[in-house]
């Protein structure tokens, strides 16, 4: 067995049967082209990657993506070339890799793809990584308003004001962001910079995509930010792709059963109604609470399914 790092090959190879397992998925999209940037990365050595040979052929592999404006992290892919080879000390090789990678410049490593072995869920766990499993849920405009009428929101719009994103100064919305983050499986994905949390300036930045102004909403009231729900054009998803997309919603810790969640998405829907719109859509943790909010506000799961694995060095000493 042999270990080589940042080696010029040809990753359409390597990768012949990741990008048909995406095909599979997504069959109405050409996914070739969509891993042709990322191949001319990996064949011209621009990006990090790691393969372990036998016998002169490629078994495992991992790389990992361009920052692309995100400092805080590292996105990740590992595999087996084929099942068939696939065995654990080779799957610890690789993630062992990743790891050492990622601690010297200490960002939170994501891997969001595995591909063909069971093996290396089982190095994974083994060493110390998270688990998230997120879904596509998808809503019908008139339905989800029709539900949330039934919510008793009584009195909400007198007790606080609703501002467009850009009324809004982004740092206090970041703050009022990271607690009501707090007690949340996905806390670990706000992006951090120098030890503030700047996903919502990121959010605004149109890096997810175009975002709504309209539909785009923050709850304030005397004391402060008590939610806000941040939607984009959708024009950045593979699938259902230029349905609008909730990329961000929360409401403050204490004020959450109250109706103020429901009051803002009501809102949001109703603005995106006036667009032209007739769907919407999001992705959930599994594991959230808010799962069973969407579900009851007439949302139901697409059959999008994301399952990431994630370790956080970015306190680590490095």
């Amino acid at each position: 067995m042999r270990e080589y790092e940042n080696v010029g090959l040809r990753w359409e190879n390597i990768l012949r049967e990741q990008i048909q397992n995406v095909q599979d998925e997504y069959p109405e999209i050409d996914v070739r082209s969509l891993f042709a940037p990322l191949i001319s990365m990996l064949n011209s050595n621009r990006i990090p990657s790691k393969i372990i040979l036998s016998s002169g052929k490629v078994e495992a592999y991992g790389y990992i993506l361009p920052a692309m404006g995100i400092r805080d992290r590292a996105i990740s892919s590992v595999g087996f070339v084929k099942d068939s080879i696939s065995n654990l000390p080779r799957g610890e090789k690789i993630i062992e890799w990743l790891e050492n990678e990622t601690i010297r410049e200490g960002k939170l490593l994501i891997i969001d793809g595995l591909y063909n072995s069971s093996f290396l869920e089982e190095a994974l766990q083994s060493h110390g990584f998270t688990r998230s499993n997120r879904v596509k849920m998808i809503g019908d405009i008139d339905r989800i308003v029709e539900k949330l009428k039934r919510v008793d929101t009584s009195g909400i719009s007198s007790k606080l004001e609703l501002l467009h994103s850009a009324e809004v100064d982004p740092s206090a919305v970041s703050m009022a962001q990271l607690e009501s983050y707090s007690t949340s499986p996905d806390r670990v994905l706000l992006i951090m910079e120098d030890g503030k949390n700047v996903t919502y300036s990121i959010l605004l930045s149109g890096y997810y995509g175009k975002v709504l102004g309209s539909a785009s909403l923050v709850a304030v009231n005397s004391s402060g930010i008590l939610g806000s729900i941040t939607v984009t054009d959708g024009l950045d998803e593979i699938s259902y792709r230029g349905i609008p997309l909730i990329v961000d919603f929360f409401t403050e810790v204490s004020r959450r059963h109250t109706g103020i969640g429901s009051y803002l998405l009501l809102r949001s829907v109703e603005s995106l109604k006036l667009l032209g719109h007739t769907q919407v859509q999001l992705w959930v943790n599994t594991s959230a609470e808010a799962m069973e909010f969407y579900v009851n506000c007439g949302f139901i799961i697409s059959g999008g399914e994301n399952t990431t694995y994630w370790k956080d060095f970015r306190n680590s000493d490095k």
